[in-house]
């Protein structure tokens, strides 16, 4: 605390006067680590023993005890373990229209899903022939019927459920047709996933 002292006078064994005028320090940031992600907006300004709540930005979710930090007497602010996450989207393939055999996707690395604000695009499965443009998708606050993601469509977004997907044609198989003497088959014209029988 800071201010001004005062005199206090005795008089018939009672002090009297005006007490002294006392205002908190103010705190900062100064040399203070903040995760990724974390919102602290409502920590600016504060002075000794005025407390503030952490949150995360838009698409992160908070990980840690010490949410509130309280501003100490010295103007620095309490310790925190608290850090923001990225939100996860989940499987891509289990939303319409990109749960087709004939689609596939790069919005999953191996064991990774993509994370908040990543993007990833949808196009057709080797065998298939795109017939339109791949499909790009961000990790976005989309409902779980749509995994997470939007579709990204010029200035227009919209849930990946809502989303056409890629166009994708089964491309016709010419090679390795069988063509054994004394022997038939129906394999001409088949197109990928079509079986035939000789």
């Amino acid at each position: 605390y800071s201010g001004l002292p005062t005199q206090q006078r005795c008089f018939n064994g009672i002090f009297s006067g005006v007490p002294p005028s006392c205002s908190g320090n103010p705190c900062s940031f100064e040399g203070f680590q903040l995760g990724k992600g974390v919102n602290a907006s409502t920590c600016f300004g504060l002075v000794t023993r005025e407390t503030c709540t952490l949150t995360c930005l838009r698409g992160h979710t908070i990980q840690g005890n010490d949410l509130v930090l309280t501003c100490q007497a010295s103007g620095e602010f309490t310790a925190t373990d608290a850090v923001c996450v990225p939100a996860q989207c989940g499987d891509l393939a289990l939303v319409s229209p990109f749960s087709s055999a004939s689609v596939d996707d790069s919005c999953y690395d191996g064991n990774v899903n993509k994370q908040f604000g990543e993007v990833c695009f949808a196009f057709c499965a080797p065998g298939y022939s795109l017939d339109s443009n791949a499909t790009l998708l961000m990790c976005e606050e989309a409902p779980d019927s749509s995994a997470g993601f939007k579709e990204m469509a010029g200035a227009a977004t919209h849930d990946a459920e809502m989303s056409s997907g890629p166009t994708c044609t089964p491309k016709p198989c010419v090679r390795g047709i069988p063509n054994m003497r004394g022997t038939s088959s129906d394999c001409l014209g088949k197109r990928t996933g079509e079986g035939c029988t000789i």
